[in-house]
């Protein structure tokens, strides 16, 4: 197991990558459709208070998508060609700089982390929050932002840009420049900021809109940044060299505009079988205006091998209807249907479409196709009033993100609506979900309460088709709080929203970062079997009026949480004579899981005269994991007669988990002379 103190790598490739290539967009472009298998127009006005059975399978029964390997087999060779025969031409292409991680020299400022209570409701069918923890806050110390803090302005604003990512044991997480790796504990493994680790603190770029995935099709953790210096521009993807985000990490550069007129702004990052994909806009650097929308393609072959990789850019897009494209989403593929990748994008203000694009065959002949589909219409939302009367940005009707399972996409944006009986309008959430095999809607209402002002909303979907959604929540007498809550898909509304961390005062920065976000649990993934947590990150406002901080939970639908079992019961007794040997040498206990979802747990109070295999692990559902005890030799054979005791204890250390506790004993008898 690699760890960031003891492995070290010589950087060997000393090259950054750099291309911007283009790619025509494909000339096939279903008719356009309007929504079906609604019940009707309108919306509902509130969130539903009602409880539900558990949610049947939505899936269609001829389904035939191929799911990902599960997570504990060997994952199979890349099977993709390394050249292409697309339209892309091939620019200056040099190797990736490899990134050891022991390399780092400087971090951001301190976390705090700690583990929470549970907000238990029962009137949904989430379970409580299994696990939430305070993430990166406000307040970086890099030394690059210690040097020059003009590098670091996102950082010293009161916006935060959240992602995350989860997998088997590990968490990860990205805000403004700044990323970090916790367990699953809610124990920091590690962070810095992006411009310590790639070694660029004496590189003037302004390292903005982070993003983070786990690629469950290969194993693989990708970062990515936009890096923008006038009047130059590059998307930065950082991409590990294995499923262990402790390991080595490599990196590319690409160009993102080349002629330096424009910037790269908001791209968002998701993945398919074949591709890594990205989805944003340039902007103009003079006057800041929206140039065009783009889409990002980029090969596994190449980049999950560490070679030289091109960049394939769908460039200058329209929607169906003629209208330009902006902030275009890409969905994070957790199966794999006849197209590799999809995209879903708004009318930023205001309007009565979303677009649904799909890419087929993305480096051979790469074609794209759209349809506009025909939702209830929306309008672009208000400033949030804050109890202190200030304001904070909303955003305009962007969609946060966008997750695909089985023949259903889901996204959704923010509106304006005006309540019955209120006179000034709240922002709330719009949540569609896509039947992406008929290009209908499956599901198209908002989601908001009197009162409140709703926004940033981000989906998540398990394999059984069941939604959750996290987004950020204030009103006249709430502060800046971090929120959840899932859909209740065949009435076509939702459950009552439940509380993740709550906001402790009022912001005096007016903007509120551009985007939270949600995501499968890849740990409980058991080839598309049983049932899936959901990590929830987001912002909330603290006491001070000008410090944010960040706030991770999780949780799952209608799933009785992990349960630890230890076997057997016994207590673990050796004995020996002074210097040794000992007997028994060792013993193995099996953690047990009977519960639905996986957990995670620790082991403490191991003493110095034994060894354990793991001190910390994931137990997945119906799984067993065996936890090995030895005697050291090098400290067991130095004690003196006597006997010695410990306590060792096992921890679920989810909230709701529990802990067992097993005695291990020595006893050093005098040795025989003779």
């Amino acid at each position: 197991m690699r760890t960031l103190s003891t492995k070290s790598k010589l950087i060997a490739l000393v090259a950054i990558c750099s291309l911007c290539a283009a790619i025509s967009i494909g000339a096939n472009s279903p008719s356009k459709r309007d929504r079906s298998g609604l019940s009707g127009p309108e919306l509902f006005d509130h969130e539903s208070r009602r409880a539900l059975p558990a949610a049947p399978n939505i899936f269609d029964a001829t389904q035939t998508d191929i799911l990902p390997p599960p997570v504990d087999r060997p994952l199979p060779a890349l099977q993709y060609r390394d050249t292409y025969n697309g339209e892309a031409t091939r620019g200056e292409l040099t190797e990736p700089v490899w990134v050891s991680t022991d390399r780092v020299t400087g971090v951001c400022g301190p976390s705090v982390v700690h583990s929470g209570e549970s907000n238990n409701n029962p009137g949904s069918p989430l379970v409580p929050l299994l696990m939430n923890f305070r993430a990166l806050s406000k307040l970086p110390s890099s030394s690059a932002c210690l040097a020059d803090p003009a590098k670091c302005r996102a950082n010293e604003i009161g916006r935060a840009d959240t992602h995350s990512a989860v997998a088997k044991n590990f968490v990860v997480l990205t805000v403004n420049h700044e990323f970090a790796i916790y367990n699953k504990c809610g124990r920091l493994v590690f962070k810095s900021c992006i411009e310590d680790f790639l070694a660029l603190s004496d590189v003037d770029f302004e390292f903005v809109d982070p993003r983070v995935i786990y690629d469950p099709w290969n194993g693989r953790w990708v970062m990515t940044w936009q890096g923008n210096k006038r009047p130059k521009t590059h998307l930065f993807m950082v991409v590990s060299d294995d499923q262990d985000p402790r390991g080595d990490w490599y990196y590319y550069a690409f160009k993102a505009a080349p002629d330096n007129t424009t910037f790269a702004d908001n791209y968002d990052l998701g993945y398919g079988m074949k591709g890594v994909y990205m989805a944003g806009h340039q902007r103009n650097f003079v006057g800041g205006s929206t140039a065009e929308a783009t889409f990002r393609s980029f090969d596994k072959a190449q980049i999950y091998n560490a070679l030289a990789a091109n960049m394939f850019t769908d460039s200058f897009l329209t929607n169906e209807d003629g209208s330009a494209t902006r902030s275009p989403r890409v969905a994070q593929m957790q199966t794999g249907p006849d197209f590799d990748v999809a995209f879903v994008n708004a009318r930023n203000k205001g309007g009565e479409r979303i677009t649904l694009w799909k890419l087929f065959d993305p480096f051979g002949a790469h074609t794209l196709t759209k349809v506009d589909l025909r939702v209830a219409g929306y309008e672009q939302p208000p400033k949030a009033v804050q109890p202190n009367g200030s304001k904070v940005d909303t955003g305009d009707c962007r969609p946060t993100n966008a997750v695909y399972t089985s023949g259903r996409l889901y996204t959704a944006n923010q509106e304006k609506k005006l309540w019955s009986g209120e006179v000034i309008p709240r922002s709330v959430l719009h949540v569609y979900g896509i039947n992406t095999v008929t290009n209908s809607l499956v599901f198209d209402r908002d989601l908001g309460a009197p009162g409140f002002y709703y926004w940033y909303g981000a989906c998540s979907m398990d394999f059984r088709g069941n939604v959750v959604v996290n987004f950020a929540r204030a009103g006249n007498s709430t502060f800046l709080e971090h929120r959840y809550l899932t859909l209740d898909i065949p009435n076509n509304q939702s459950f009552q929203s439940q509380l993740i961390e709550p906001g402790e005062g009022n912001s005096a920065a007016e903007n509120w970062g551009d985007y939270f976000q949600s995501t499968l649990d890849w740990g409980d993934y058991q080839g598309g079997k049983g049932k899936q947590k959901i990590w929830m990150y987001g912002m909330y406002m603290t006491a001070a009026p000008d410090e944010w901080g960040s706030w991770v939970g999780a949780t799952a639908r209608d799933a009785n949480p992990g349960v630890l079992t230890v076997a057997p019961i016994s207590n673990f007794n050796s004995v020996g004579p002074a210097g040794g040997p000992f007997s028994p040498s060792g013993m193995t206990y099996t953690l047990g899981n009977p519960g639905e979802v996986g957990y995670n747990y620790t082991i403490t109070g191991v003493p110095i005269w034994l060894t354990v295999s793991s001190l910390y692990g994931e137990a997945p559902a119906g799984a067993a994991v065996d936890v090995t005890f030895k005697i050291r030799p090098q400290v067991a054979n130095t004690l003196p007669v006597g006997e010695y005791h410990a306590t060792i204890t096992f921890e679920n250390c989810y909230t709701l988990g529990t802990s067992k506790t097993r005695n291990v004993n020595l006893r050093v008898t005098p040795r025989r002379i003779g």
